[in-house]
């Protein structure tokens, strides 16, 4: 099962900094360490996490660590601009020109303490953006050597497909959680199936285990303590099966920064849900029943 785990999850580095746990760059390296000895090698980043920080302690956990750079795909993010955490910015705002990603995936690249990324990602669509010179942009970087494969994160289903026209894209990362639905109803993972690419699901787990204070809550948990029993399996992990149930393609990013629950979440491979049971929980995440 641990085999599996580097093609179905990914783990994320959101929290691993200033805006989570603060690891020491030593915690950082075990962290690293025990997540390779799981299985899983890729690891989720972007220029932003930390206020612009975690790269850096990825790196340095990278380099205490001793793994080799070879043995880990990264991927970064980048087209967000953050205002008044380590940047000049005004206002928080998006920039997609090709000078501003150049000069991201530098600065990526030196905090990494890496030659290259596996793949990078446009954090978010912006309604300024330029897609032809996105995509000239992903060329040139391909060509340097500096990036080998791209993809988006966050962008609907025609951005998406306009720019695929222009660039090959592997990947679009979305949120989607028994919470947060939408995409399965948007088209945005229809689309990535059609084309064969494999989706990324940022945020499965949703709101459900940090808030409880909701008619919505309340339907989902009398749902999940009925399966719970029936699949001997936590409520993490049920959420993370309810998320891939016939998505055999897609990677769940896991955003823990807790050895133990990331083993238990890679776990959830093993609960395979009935489709009654699916449905089930979808109606007790809206309030209603399928049509």
């Amino acid at each position: 099962m641990m085999s599996d785990a580097n093609q179905l999850f990914i783990l994320g580095t959101m929290r691993w900094g200033a805006w989570g746990a603060n690891l020491s760059a030593s915690a950082a390296a075990d962290l690293l360490s025990q997540s390779v000895s799981c299985g899983l090698t890729t690891f989720d980043l972007a220029d932003i996490y930390g206020g612009y920080t975690t790269e850096a302690l990825f790196g340095q956990a990278l380099r205490l660590s001793g793994i080799p750079r070879e043995r880990l795909h990264l991927i970064s993010k980048c087209g967000i601009v953050l205002a008044g955490q380590n940047s000049p910015a005004a206002v928080k705002n998006y920039d997609l020109s090709s000078q501003y990603i150049h000069a991201s995936v530098m600065r990526s690249l030196e905090q990494l303490g890496t030659d290259y990324l596996d793949t990078l990602l446009i954090h978010r669509p912006s309604p300024l953006m330029d897609l032809h010179e996105m995509a000239e942009t992903f060329r040139e970087l391909r060509d340097f050597g500096l990036v080998r494969q791209f993809g988006v994160s966050n962008f609907d289903v025609y951005a998406f497909e306009q720019l695929n026209r222009l660039f090959p894209l592997v990947t679009n990362q979305v949120e989607l959680s028994l919470t947060q639905p939408a995409a399965l109803f948007d088209n945005t993972l229809l689309q990535l199936r059609t084309l064969g690419l494999t989706p990324q699901i940022w945020s499965p787990l949703g709101d459900y285990l940090t808030r409880a204070d909701s008619p919505t809550h309340e339907r989902i948990r009398l749902v999940l303590d009925r399966l719970v029993r029936k699949y001997d399996a936590d409520a993490a992990q049920l959420l993370i099966a309810w998320v891939r149930h016939r998505q055999s393609q897609a990677q769940v990013i896991l955003g823990s920064t807790n050895i133990d629950r990331i083993r238990a979440m890679v776990q959830s491979v093993a609960v395979v849900l009935e489709d009654s049971d699916w449905y089930a929980l979808l109606e007790a995440s809206r309030g209603f029943e399928v049509a």
